[in-house]
């Protein structure tokens, strides 16, 4: 049996997260729940089973994604790397489960901008992959 690099078992751990925190969650919030905000107020409300839709994005990622990812750096960046391919695949995954987080924290009255938060882990995100990258 093929040994998992550690990106991918930190990818199946945040996946894992995800879909327990979107079932414990579901039954803890209001009917209807904010997906979208401008200026830390929502502008978009839909039913608390959109808490599912997260969970499904990351086992999507975690299933097919390195597909797509390694189709994406080898046609813009002429490389392969798998360790880069499992980071970008575990960094999608962290940004899922921010989102998730994010709108539970919303409904318990968290009144922080998403987009603040995002941009965080994308800088983050960038450095390390950008290292990763960089190495053959």
């Amino acid at each position: 049996m093929k040994r998992k690099d550690k990106f991918t078992v930190v990818s199946i751990i945040v996946t894992i997260v995800c879909i327990l925190v979107s079932i414990i969650f579901f039954f803890l919030v209001p009917n209807k729940i904010s997906i979208q905000w401008s200026a830390a107020e929502p502008s978009n409300i839909v039913s608390k089973t959109y808490i599912f839709i997260m969970p499904i994005i990351s086992v999507l990622t975690l299933s097919i994604g390195k597909k797509i990812f390694r189709f994406v750096v080898y046609k813009y960046f002429r490389r392969e790397n798998e360790k880069f391919i499992s980071y970008l695949n575990m960094y999608f995954n962290i940004v899922f489960l921010t989102c998730e987080l994010y709108v539970i924290a919303y409904v318990y009255g968290v009144r922080l901008t998403i987009s603040s938060i995002i941009l965080a882990e994308i800088v983050i995100g960038a450095a390390v992959g950008i290292k990763i990258l960089k190495r053959r």
